[in-house]
């Protein structure tokens, strides 16, 4: 249980599955509404290099575009899947794959309720490409 903000949690997600055709990691995520939501959140998944670098990104609307948090009722889980395509160029390694949740209308990002700091994203898994 990851608390995004007092509106969202990450209560769990499945093992990511990396495909070289199209080169994509893909994971299921589940969420949980902490309370109804004003503001539309967006995703963001991130693929990092060992030096930081972002090498693969994708935002989105949860649900397929089609579940934004403000229809959203409070106690309910949404099952969605992260979708990450990452170029041909991206060499072999050790990569994370980061994510976390933004405004869609000022872009910040909601920080993660746990101890002290301000991280705002959440590394999920590291991801071996070893093609």
């Amino acid at each position: 249980n990851l608390d995004f903000g007092t509106t969202i949690r990450l209560i769990g997600y499945d093992r990511p599955i990396i495909s070289q055709i199209p080169r994509e990691v893909t994971v299921q995520v589940y969420w949980q509404a902490l309370g109804e939501m004003s503001e539309s959140y967006k995703v963001f998944a991130h693929l990092v290099d060992p030096t930081g670098t972002i090498v693969g990104q994708s935002d989105f609307i949860p649900g397929y575009e089609v579940a934004p948090t403000t229809g959203w009722v409070a106690g309910e889980i949404i099952t969605d899947t992260i979708r990450l395509q990452f170029p041909k160029t991206v060499p072999k390694g050790t990569y994370q794959l980061v994510i976390g949740l933004y405004s869609n209308n000022s872009g910040v990002r909601l920080p993660i309720a746990r101890g002290v700091g301000t991280e705002d994203a959440f590394t999920l898994s590291e991801i071996a490409i070893v093609e």
